[in-house]
């Protein structure tokens, strides 16, 4: 709602939109005068126009913001945010306490992608499995999400098609990345054909209908012409942040029950490291979701920026996780192909061959010392 100030000769309004409108008041002494409109510019421009005509435009050194844009934080004038919650990522800038938060998740996200890509290439020695190159995708997703967004919230670059191509090729590597690197190790749990090619399915289904709208839809938020974008792009994000969500509930139930299947089952037969590994593979999978929920929360409680710099270091957080927790379900899968035993579907059956080509994959990505202690272990249970 605008505001009225009089003073002797003129009515000021204040609209919504950050125009100052003054009418003059009508005197007997003088000949009736048009309403002068003035105008205040995000770049330091303030407009002064008369009956639709541009009358006089002054442009100061340091930005002069509209009412409506003003902020309280007596230095949110000097911080370069492009961006507040309500028009996705246009214009002016947030407080300052956003963004040193965003500023902490976006180095928290590039020092987890460091660490992940030496961890990763120190670990692996077979590197042309499905894990190794989902897993390459989404820690680099994660890099260049995080990137596109420092470009665009701190007004690095000019070119808006840069930062959005960067946002757009980042998020898809980063959030179906990582859903493949849950895909490609639950067939070590999980053994029904049809349970495996449902995941699949629904994590390339998922991927064609939400990504590719929510990349044009977003491109156009930040053409040229954005308003008509704008207005539909907070449907599309919430949509398909809840879409992932429930994605990645999934996955990381399927990883959950049938972990617990297997303790019940084999629990007579797994040692008590083997027993522990896979409880902490079910707190693992929690504290994942855990993390979504918070993605979630912040996408609806309507802080943008906060979510979009948030969940690049939430995605980097799981897939440390993942990467501990699925090297260790390769080592516990091994011993219980040793052992022959195999769960499937509540019951214990027994394999041979499948079994040993698991063994000797993941022998690949298992350091020598670790695969002969294991068969020591092994060796001394039989006896």
């Amino acid at each position: 709602m605008g505001r009225d100030v009089q003073d002797p000769t003129s009515t000021f309004h204040v609209k919504g939109d950050g125009r100052l409108m003054a009418s003059p008041v009508p005197s007997s002494r003088s000949s009736p005068v048009p309403p002068v409109s003035i105008k205040f510019s995000d770049q330091g421009e303030v407009s002064f126009s008369a009956s639709g005509s541009l009358v006089l435009s002054l442009r100061f050194q340091c930005p002069v913001r509209a009412p409506h844009t003003r902020h309280h934080h007596p230095h949110a004038h000097i911080l370069p945010m492009a961006s507040t919650n309500d028009d996705y990522g246009r214009d002016p800038s947030i407080p300052a306490n956003e963004v040193l938060a965003i500023v902490s998740f976006l180095a928290i996200a590039f020092y987890n992608v460091i660490e992940l890509n030496v961890m990763l290439l120190a670990t692996f020695r077979n590197r042309r499995s499905l894990y190794f190159w989902s897993f390459v995708v989404a820690i680099w997703g994660i890099a260049v999400w995080s990137l596109g967004f420092l470009l665009k919230n701190f007004r690095l670059t000019s070119s808006s098609l840069l930062y959005s191509i960067f946002i757009a090729s980042g998020w898809c590597a980063m959030v179906t990345g990582q859903s493949l690197v849950l895909y490609s190790r639950l067939h070590l749990l999980v053994y029904r054909r049809a349970v495996l090619r449902a995941v699949l399915g629904m994590i390339i289904f998922n991927a064609v209908t939400q990504h590719i709208p929510t990349m044009i839809v977003g491109f156009g938020a930040n053409s040229a012409d954005p308003m008509r974008w704008v207005r539909v792009y907070p449907y599309f994000e919430k949509v398909n942040v809840s879409v992932f969500f429930a994605q990645e509930m999934v996955i990381s139930a399927i990883y959950v029950i049938y972990t617990t299947r297997w303790l019940r089952s084999d629990g007579a037969v797994l040692s008590q490291e083997t027993g522990k590994m896979l409880r902490h593979l079910i707190w693992i999978n929690l504290v994942i979701v855990v993390l979504d929920i918070t993605v979630l929360a912040l996408e609806f409680a309507g802080h943008y920026d906060m979510q979009t710099a948030y969940k690049g270091m939430a995605y980097s957080i799981k897939l440390k996780l993942e990467f501990q927790i699925l090297n260790d379900l390769v080592r516990i899968t091994k011993a219980s192909a040793y052992n022959t035993s195999r769960f499937e579907t509540g019951t214990l059956v027994h394999t041979t061959e499948p079994a040993v080509r698991e063994v000797e994959d993941a022998q690949r990505d298992t350091p020598r010392e670790e695969v002969q202690q294991t068969r020591k272990d092994l060796e001394g249970r039989q006896t």
